[in-house]
């Protein structure tokens, strides 16, 4: 006789070491080093895992469904055994499932853990918690000012490329001819 509900059989545990490797003429021998894996057991709602439970919970209420079937057959005279009532393709043509089924417990759905401890979820609340002890030097801050300041400086050079081909040309006629230095070159 076959079960009504699928049994998950232990999982064979995982090897102790890792694989070992062939031998190669340009390497040295691997040696197996000992492992202990490590188990994960947090929640986890990937999408295969969401279509198990999908899964589950139609065979728990197909199973429920059973339960008042049989009842329903008891009621109007039918009687039969384990293994013919397991053969059963479809529930009989009189049976109203709206009617005959009891109304089902309804469960309490877990809270989802909320550790605000762990999770910071913008920049400004984990700069909160962050420790202020080391301070940057005097530049970085200025920087850092800078940019969290809504107003933004221009910045200007004398060495950057005028806007047009005319004072470029006239910057580059001005420029002493001779040898460059090492900082010009680079």
């Amino acid at each position: 006789m076959l079960p009504d509900t699928p049994v998950k059989e232990d999982e064979p545990p995982l090897p102790g070491v890792t694989p070992s490797k062939l031998l190669s003429p340009r390497k040295k021998v691997v040696n197996p080093v000992p492992r202990e894996p490590v188990l994960d057991a947090r929640p986890r709602l990937e999408g295969w895992r969401m279509t198990c439970r999908s899964h589950i919970f139609r065979h728990s209420l197909v199973e429920i469904a059973k339960k008042f079937h049989r009842k329903f057959m008891e009621k109007i005279g039918l009687f039969m055994n384990d293994s013919e009532y397991s053969k059963l393709r479809r529930f009989h043509p009189k049976f109203d499932l709206d009617v005959e089924c009891g109304r089902i417990p309804e469960a309490e759905i877990p809270d989802v853990p909320h550790d605000d401890a762990d999770r910071h979820f913008e920049m400004k609340d984990y700069l909160a918690t962050v420790d202020d002890s080391v301070s940057l030097p005097n530049t970085v801050d200025a920087v850092l000012e800078e940019l969290k300041s809504p107003v933004k400086k221009v910045i200007s050079s004398a060495t950057a490329v005028p806007l047009s081909p005319r004072q470029f040309a006239e910057k580059q006629a001005s420029k002493p001819k001779g040898a460059m230095s090492l900082l010009e070159r680079v």
